[in-house]
């Protein structure tokens, strides 16, 4: 069982979201709608027992839209997502971070870049994990949180989709997270979003 670790950031101006339409040439979620980022590479690892998660996020972020980290405020992790494709496991740090002005968009190897619109987010064809976080994150903008997220294996919304939010305690007994079910699968309490507004619709998931 192979993993794949990625770390990927949504950065925002005032109402809007930088968002990446990722190129028919990449093998992962081509032709989607995703936050800018990538894969761990093994020059961010600087310590084998101490992955630095926000090195990769930073530099991927550079790389593709030439946005240095001083240009960005609060770039804080608020999602670890987690789901399996076949015999991989894919592992992906969310990370939240805000631009005090919306910038050229260069022009970008990996897809087309655009400043979306935060209203027209539900409608766009994303990532799984990437949705989901960026709607849990839409809904809650004062939770302060990171929040693990298990993605349901059918990568779409016949299952659930699982936040429990992280505690310095994670032991038998002692539990520190809270837990959140999306999605219309069957086992589902609630779906806490509401039906119009913000997350009105349907929401197109596919993929990581």
């Amino acid at each position: 069982m192979a993993l794949r670790i990625l770390a990927g950031a949504f950065l925002c101006c005032e109402n809007k979201v930088l968002l990446i339409k990722r190129g028919s040439h990449k093998e992962l979620a081509t032709g989607l709608w995703a936050g800018i980022g990538g894969h761990l590479d093994l020059n961010d690892i600087k310590n084998p027992k101490a992955l630095d998660m926000l090195e990769t996020c930073y530099r991927e972020v550079q790389e593709e839209t030439g946005i240095t980290r001083d240009e960005i405020c609060y770039l804080k992790l608020r999602y670890i997502a987690m789901r399996r494709d076949g015999d991989e496991i894919r592992l992906h740090h969310h990370y939240f971070g805000e631009l005090e002005n919306e910038i050229a968009l260069p022009e970008c190897d990996e897809g087309e870049l655009h400043w979306i619109n935060k209203a027209d987010l539900p409608g766009l064809p994303m990532t799984t994990s990437g949705k989901e976080a960026l709607m849990h994150w839409i809904l809650h903008p004062d939770d302060e949180g990171v929040y693990f997220v298990a993605v349901n294996p059918a990568g779409d919304c016949s299952g659930l989709t699982h936040f429990i939010e992280y505690g310095d305690a994670l032991l038998p007994g002692k539990l520190g997270f809270g837990a959140e079910h999306f999605g219309a699968g069957a086992g589902a309490a609630h779906d806490p979003r509401p039906s119009d507004g913000i997350d009105g619709g349907a929401r197109p998931l596919v993929g990581v």
